[in-house]
């Protein structure tokens, strides 16, 4: 985690502070340069630096896991159109209320897990340049191992997202460490390799799953009884 970082569910962190403002107009963007690429966002801070720094002007976003609609904005910002950038969360609460928040942006309900099918069709029609992506909780890694595939592929190659923003810890530690031993002696490397995606996520997949199982079994076995709860 970065100097600053807040510790919030999805949508790239609150409300930016006065003081969040100040440090990011002292780091220029470095981001919009890249092309065909994939990038893991370990921290709040940082995910919240790429929603400001990555898109260029004129591009369409899609936000998938928007929630407080934030990071959208700084998007809607960096690209200089609400209308080029949309929200998607699970969360029709969510969705109602960044709504309201940010009534020039369109904020939708979906779950990426649950409707593929449905992402894909919207892929399709808004094109998007770069796609973020902060799901939280347990389904994170699930969620992302479905998603990626639809992000990236499906569609005409010169049709697909210039750039992927995805935060997830867990990820993005186990792609420090899998570049910390691909080192030669010349530095990091930039890309990671393609086994990476198949065999990490698959595994972080199968991780989660079994935090989540072991989670709903101990709490079961801690719970006490309904009828005493009612005695």
């Amino acid at each position: 985690p970065e100097p600053g970082d807040r510790a919030r569910s999805g949508g790239g962190g609150g409300p930016p502070t006065e003081e969040d403002d100040a440090r990011e107009a002292r780091d220029p963007g470095t981001f919009r340069g890249l092309t065909d690429v994939v990038l893991l966002a370990r921290s709040t801070d940082t995910f919240r630096r790429l929603a400001r720094d990555a898109p260029r002007p004129g591009e369409v976003c899609v936000d998938v896991g928007s929630a407080h609609g934030d990071a959208t904005k700084r998007m809607a910002k960096a690209v200089g159109s609400e209308a080029n950038v949309t929200g998607l969360d699970v969360s029709p609460d969510f969705v109602r209320l960044s709504g309201a928040k940010y009534p020039g942006i369109t904020f939708e309900r979906l779950d990426v897990l649950e409707d593929t099918a449905f992402f894909a069709d919207i892929l399709a029609k808004k094109s998007p340049d770069c796609v973020f992506v902060d799901i939280g909780g347990v389904r994170a890694a699930e969620a992302l191992v479905r998603a990626l595939p639809v992000i990236a592929g499906g569609r005409k190659a010169n049709d697909k997202p210039r750039l992927i923003a995805v935060k997830c810890e867990a990820l993005a530690e186990k792609a420090i460490e899998t570049c910390l031993k691909a080192l030669n002696g010349e530095g990091p490397i930039v890309r990671l390799p393609e086994s990476f995606w198949l065999s990490v996520c698959a595994s972080e997949v199968k991780s989660a799953r079994n935090r989540s199982s072991h989670k709903s079994k101990s709490t079961s076995q801690n719970a006490a009884p309904a009828s005493l709860a009612f005695a």
